[in-house]
């Protein structure tokens, strides 16, 4: 077995997932006394204006309406999930340093693109990583926490290609002639990084925000692209949890604005986002940070998975753009 369960947690009452949660919130009737005010001393946002659909639609907000319901749910349950990874976990309980930790999330994102996953399973896999590294060191055995996490992630959120089996997985992750990790061996696997997991593998992300927020700031298909990578590269490191993942996005959305020349922010981002540019100070600088030691191994020839994977056609090529300045 790759991860020995040494000492499970106890079986605890699984609670209502995020579905089961989603289906009892309302968008509340209008409130007008909160929409937009001249000399407010803060935008009125999403988070705090009861809003009907209608009303969204009176204001001319090119939104989805479902992304609007989801994102609010979003906002009111994001810091629940943070606070299941530590960010000091790399040296506190792993030993390592953050390169390595680098090197097991670029393998991941290597085998994640291998098995055609889908971007929810991916930033699913990725955040299940970080759980586990945060509770148990893994020592030598990586490798089989990435293709049990892959496998879990996979079957959550199944590509358009559907479930690959454990059989399958394995063959293209280890080779046809694999001994050293058998389907029986994923399948303890899984168990035991469930039982970590408190049987909870729902999460929220970076990546939740990214339709949204791109509707909300009218970015062209590349422009999104851009923000879907440095959310991916941040989602990464362990120092994302730091962040509340909307101000992640945000602040992705900021240096988006910024790298296309774009108004660097409006009144509709604020209404959306709830955020300002003020406030998004460290999120940004994180990001920036990110970007540029990104794009420094891409030229030096060591090109992370993150950087290979959005410099295709697909993605608009757009991990070749330069980063705005500090």
């Amino acid at each position: 077995m790759a991860l020995e369960p040494s000492a499970l947690p106890s079986h605890q009452p699984v609670h209502d997932d995020i579905g089961t949660k989603f289906e009892t919130h309302q968008i509340l009737p209008p409130d007008p006394s909160h929409f937009f005010i001249t000399k407010a001393p803060l935008y009125p946002t999403i988070r705090h204006v009861s809003l009907t659909w209608d009303d969204l639609a009176s204001m001319d907000m090119n939104v989805n309406r479902e992304c609007v319901s989801l994102s609010r749910f979003y906002f009111d349950h994001e810091k629940d999930y943070m606070n299941r990874v530590s960010p000091d976990y790399p040296q506190r309980v792993q030993g390592l340093s953050d390169e390595d930790i680098r090197l097991i999330f670029n393998n991941l994102l290597r085998c994640a693109n291998a098995l055609k996953m889908c971007e929810t399973a991916i930033y699913l896999a990725i955040d299940i990583v970080h759980r586990i590294l945060t509770q148990i060191n893994i020592g030598t055995t990586s490798p089989y926490l990435l293709a049990t996490a892959l496998f879990v992630a996979q079957k959550v959120e199944p590509s358009q290609w559907g479930i690959l089996p454990g059989s399958r997985l394995l063959s293209k992750l280890f080779g046809e002639n694999n001994t050293h990790f058998t389907s029986a061996d994923l399948y303890g696997n899984e168990i035991v990084l469930l039982h970590y997991l408190n049987f909870h593998v729902e999460t929220i992300t970076p990546y939740h925000y990214v339709k949204f927020f791109s509707n909300a700031a009218g970015f062209t298909m590349q422009q999104k692209s851009l923000l879907h990578y440095l959310t991916q590269m941040c989602a990464m490191t362990p120092e994302s949890y730091k962040y509340k993942p909307s101000a992640l996005t945000a602040a992705g959305v900021l240096l988006v604005n910024e790298a296309f020349g774009l108004p660097c922010w409006t009144e509709k981002l604020s209404f959306f986002t709830t955020y300002s540019p003020e406030v998004l100070i460290s999120e940004r600088a994180f990001l920036l940070s990110t970007w540029m030691h990104i794009t420094r191994l891409a030229q030096d020839s060591h090109p992370p998975a993150v950087f290979i994977k959005f410099s295709s056609h697909h993605f608009g090529n757009v991990s070749s753009l330069l980063s705005p300045t500090a």
